[in-house]
């Protein structure tokens, strides 16, 4: 029968190798240490030394009995790099510096997977803010434009929720507390505004999910939630003695408001534009070419983020006339005095009150002008009058065109 021999190593006066191979014989069980602290001296010794990289400092002598030192840099699975040098200082310093360089070209060593459990628990303390930001940012989701004007709004009202504190009460309290909070145009959001709200903050809750490699989690209904008879869509039209009513307050504001102002609603009724679309138009978007001009919406400036062309008539080509001769040579806008189209909201609806005329916004004036498009300009066709207010489907059309009773009795032979 064979004995055992007993042996004790000073691991701290073992050379690198020898160190990492002791670890490596440790950790494979083929050792059996008796004493805990022992095996944990060990382990806690070589840790440091499980490199990729190791440096070895020889000293030669050569043929003329002269003395050198030379640097050994060895990588794991590529070929050593060596250089000799007379002082033993300058050995070690190139070969740290030598060392420095592999390590940051290394990759990164690759973490260990995450359980369900951890991700999981990763994904529900998240905030929704911060979920909604990385979905508008993340290039390869799908997103609708409409997004873009409602994330910021989500972004800053959601607070500190996190995904787990998604709950029927939390939709609940969500849609309570934006029903009351008053948004840029000066007044509470809609509910139609709500509602896409919580549509995007559904997807994007849904796309982080998928991130982490996750199922989706449960996102409440909340039809049920919206009080009835609400966001009826809007049929209000500019009748023709608030018009007059409100030229004339216009007319009467200090001079530079008094000339833009009522330039700015004509205009609107003339090409149903939308108010970010004339309050952003720039010179260069309008051509003259001899009695016909028309007006090229950018993409940047319409709310579908398409491109659109819209024919100017006489009465339109007027306006732009004499807004030219308003024109700011230090300004590319044709509405230079409006800093934003919110700014312009704010006082419009201020004027609409001082000229006695209740419920009138002005996206209103969208709804007339389409309205009167298709009354007045019979030889168009229906895709013309589409494309030139922007519309892609016809039930928008009808919600736009809201045809007086005496204005269809006019229109029949």
């Amino acid at each position: 029968m064979s004995r055992k021999k007993k042996f004790e190593i000073n691991i701290s006066s073992c050379s690198t190798a020898l160190q990492l191979i002791a670890a490596d014989i440790l950790q494979r069980g083929f050792l059996n240490i008796r004493k805990p602290a022992q095996a944990a001296t060990w382990l806690a010794v070589s840790q440091p030394c499980r490199r990729k990289t190791m440096i070895s400092i020889s000293k030669r002598i050569n043929r003329n009995g002269e003395t050198t030192w030379q640097a050994t840099v060895r990588v794991v699975g590529a070929k050593s790099i060596s250089r000799t040098f007379g002082d033993k200082a300058m050995a070690k310093e190139y070969g740290v510096d030598v060392e420095k360089n592999l390590l940051a070209q290394l990759p990164a060593p690759v973490s260990e997977p995450k359980t369900i459990e951890a991700r999981e628990t990763d994904f529900m303390s998240e905030e929704l803010g911060t979920i909604v930001e990385l979905f508008m940012k993340a290039k390869l989701v799908r997103k609708r434009k409409r997004h873009a004007g409602v994330a910021p709004t989500v972004i800053r009202n959601v607070g500190g929720a996190k995904v787990a504190s998604i709950c029927h009460s939390w939709v609940a309290s969500y849609i309570d507390r934006m029903s009351q909070t008053i948004s840029k145009q000066g007044r509470p959001f809609s509910y139609n505004s709500i509602c896409s709200q919580l549509v995007l903050i559904s997807l994007a809750v849904r796309w982080r999910a998928h991130s982490f490699d996750l199922e989706p989690p449960y996102f409440p209904p909340y039809s049920n939630l919206i009080p009835e008879g609400v966001d009826e869509p809007r049929d209000r039209r500019l009748e023709p003695h608030e018009e007059r009513q409100l030229m004339h307050r216009l007319q009467s504001l200090p001079k530079a408001e008094s000339q833009f102002w009522p330039l700015l609603v004509r205009l609107a009724l003339e090409t149903a534009a939308r108010q970010q679309e004339l309050v952003g138009a720039e010179w260069k978007e309008f051509t003259f070419d001899g009695k016909k001009a028309w007006w090229i919406i950018p993409a940047a400036h319409t709310k579908s983020k398409k491109l659109r062309k819209v024919p100017l008539g006489r009465e339109a080509q007027r306006i732009v006339r004499e807004l030219e001769s308003l024109r700011d040579p230090q300004s590319q806008r044709l509405f230079h005095v409006f800093e934003s189209a919110p700014f312009v909201s704010k006082l419009f609806a201020k004027h609409v009150r001082a000229a006695g005329i209740v419920g009138l916004r002005f996206h209103d004036l969208r709804h007339e002008a389409i309205s009167r498009i298709v009354i007045r300009q019979r030889k168009m066709s229906i895709y013309t009058i589409m494309a030139m207010v922007g519309h892609s489907s016809l039930d928008m059309l009808n919600r736009y065109a809201n045809l007086r009773g005496e204005e269809l009795a006019e229109m029949v032979d």
